[in-house]
């Protein structure tokens, strides 16, 4: 899935034959309920500038409520200043398909979204970034995905307070 239609067309024309384009950055659920009687997991491939983090979140907070078993969103994270269009013309089709296999899944996205915000170092900073991914996952419907959800991001937490813990030096 890809913003514009000349991205659609221009990746077409490089032999990527299976994109669509939203026409613009807004994903809507009625988007991605048709995206997912095509693909259980679609990749969205978003320009690489700051408007397209910004639709990716977006997207991201249009899909928790509809998410269900089976059914998500990876993203394909392009570099600062590329558009699919601009990506697949310098580099081809292969080095594209390397991008979209490279693709990141929803719950990363998330995560990786959340984590630079919050101190690990301190107690109140593990307890609100904690905070943070309960509220977000509050938003999915489905209970055994909001229940794998919390499961993922508690796993990351205590995986990276691990890490944050290893690199203080020992203040005996």
């Amino acid at each position: 899935v890809m913003e514009g239609y000349m991205d659609v067309v221009m990746s077409s024309q490089a032999g990527v034959a299976y994109g669509v384009a939203t026409l613009g950055t807004a994903v809507t659920p009625e988007h991605l309920r048709l995206l997912w009687q095509i693909a259980k997991e679609p990749i969205l491939c978003l320009d690489g500038d700051a408007a397209g983090k910004r639709a990716m979140l977006r997207s991201a907070e249009v899909a928790l409520p509809l998410l269900k078993p089976s059914y998500s969103l990876r993203y394909a994270v392009l570099p600062q200043g590329e558009d699919p269009d601009s990506y697949v013309q310098k580099h081809g089709k292969a080095s594209f398909e390397k991008v979209l296999l490279a693709s990141r899944r929803l719950s990363q996205i998330l995560w990786d979204t959340l984590l630079p915000q919050y101190k690990l170092d301190l107690p109140e900073g593990r307890a609100a970034l904690d905070d943070a991914c309960r509220k977000l996952a509050a938003k999915i419907a489905d209970d055994t995905v909001k229940q794998h959800y919390l499961t993922y991001f508690r796993k990351q937490l205590w995986s990276q307070q691990a890490t944050v813990i290893r690199q203080k030096p020992d203040e005996k």
